[in-house]
């Protein structure tokens, strides 16, 4: 006698199973890091290319959209819901603001989604995909070679018995799992040696010579966040001891291009004094630009991100707009970087070397 309620019940559990499977699935939160990149068609038959890149700090998502005329603006409202992304990017063209909206749903590296932009007082839309260029994914690097990242400066304190406090720091810089750094104590640097990277597992050793002879330090520990927990073992008093080892990350300061700037630009056999006065509020910048103590502007689209700086001004002149678009890095009280402008009449790329004389 043949009984196939078994083979209904078993086929019904795989089922269901499979189902809850591709539900929690489509619950995961996507990647949106990278940079992406789409092309359109305008009304005139132009296509038109354009990209974002992502990025996430902290649970937040930011980015810059670079379009036709390849200039930068910072992404805004950024957010994802699983995997449904939106952000919107405001731009002048023509005299006027624009603001587009961007809503899609991330699928590995598509974007699949739609784009709303208002033309002549009226909603309008056009489809939108974007694909994710490969390798730019903000985990790409440790997810190839499935090494956490410890690059960083960390500190703690380490008490021998019947000691004093000794506080430490340990400066490490990665590429995938290849790993160096230095130990620093009382401003003296010991390189590290043998450094391995397994998953979350760190280990090194440090060697240094005290009273004529060798001492090795072994530190074992596992990456949890900014905090590594793990044991170090010496030899420092001629006999194997092994203690506890806390280290904390130190969070990367925040630059800040805030305060009054100033630098020359020599053209067409002159030299024009021009200040800037910038006010910043976490990435975004905004400000006054004088030229020869006079004639003031506003900037437009100014951001500051990973020590790179860059910013808009538009002036009118003989009924004509000109524009002048900066980029370069900060690095202290100094930029470098380039300026493009067409206040010649034609686009036109100079030096950009600024000063900082007051904070």
């Amino acid at each position: 006698m043949t009984h196939h309620r078994p083979t209904t019940v078993t086929l019904l559990t795989l089922v269901t199973s499979w189902l809850l499977c591709t539900a929690q699935a489509q619950d995961r939160t996507a990647d949106p890091t990278g940079t992406w990149k789409w092309s359109f068609t305008t009304q005139n038959g132009d296509t038109i290319n354009a990209s974002v890149k992502l990025k996430s700090e902290g649970g937040k998502l930011t980015g810059a959209f670079t379009g036709r005329d390849g200039a930068e603006s910072p992404v805004q409202d950024a957010a994802l819901t699983g995997s449904e992304l939106s952000f919107k990017v405001t731009r002048e063209r023509d005299g006027q603001r624009r603001t587009t909206t961007y809503k899609g749903k991330i699928t590995g590296d598509t974007i699949k989604g739609t784009m709303t932009f208002v033309r002549d007082g009226e909603e309008r839309g056009r489809d939108w995909e974007a694909k994710r260029e490969p390798g730019t994914a903000q985990g790409a690097a440790a997810s190839a070679s499935g090494a956490a990242q410890f690059a960083g400066t960390w500190t703690w304190t380490f008490t021998p018995p019947n000691g004093q406090a000794i506080d430490l720091r340990l400066k490490l810089k990665q590429d995938g799992d290849k790993l160096g750094g230095v130990l620093i104590r009382n401003e003296n640097e010991r390189p590290i040696s043998d450094p391995q990277v397994k998953g979350e597992e760190l280990s090194f050793k440090v060697i240094r010579e005290r009273d004529g002879r060798t001492v090795t330090a072994k530190y074992n520990g596992t990456l949890s966040g900014d905090t590594i927990k793990g044991k170090m073992e010496s030899d420092y008093s001629g006999q194997p001891q092994t203690f506890d080892w806390e280290a904390k990350r130190e969070k990367a300061a925040v630059a800040s291009a805030a305060g009054t700037w100033q630098w020359t630009l020599s053209f067409q056999g002159q030299d024009i004094e021009v200040t800037l006065k910038l006010q910043q509020d976490g990435e975004k910048l905004t400000g006054v630009s004088s030229v020869g103590g006079g004639n003031e502007a506003n900037i437009e689209d100014g951001w500051l991100r990973g020590g790179e700086i860059s910013y808009t001004v538009t002036r009118e002149r003989d009924g004509q707009k000109l524009t002048a678009k900066y980029k370069g890095k900060l690095e202290g009280d100094k930029i470098t970087g380039k300026l493009t402008s067409n206040f010649s009449g034609e686009e036109r790329t100079l030096d950009w070397n600024a000063k900082r004389v007051k904070p």
